[in-house]
């Protein structure tokens, strides 16, 4: 048992078993995600680079705080 988790225990601290590097809780990752979702759901592809950049702005610009 690793010193901080005997800490813990002794403080009566009920721990998780959360992988340290879980993808869920990966923020960027999550926000790619939604990012991903938004121009998925784009009705016309952006044809320029320069229109995927502004649509990708846009869902960044529109993520929920």
């Amino acid at each position: 048992m690793v010193l901080s988790e005997q800490h813990f225990s002794c403080m009566h601290v009920n721990l998780l078993p959360w992988p340290p590097r879980s993808p869920d809780l990966s923020a960027i990752k999550q926000v790619w995600n939604m990012i991903g979702r938004r121009l998925a759901s784009l009705a016309v592809d952006p044809q320029t680079i320069d229109a995927l950049r502004r649509e990708i702005q846009t869902a960044w610009n529109n993520l929920p705080q």
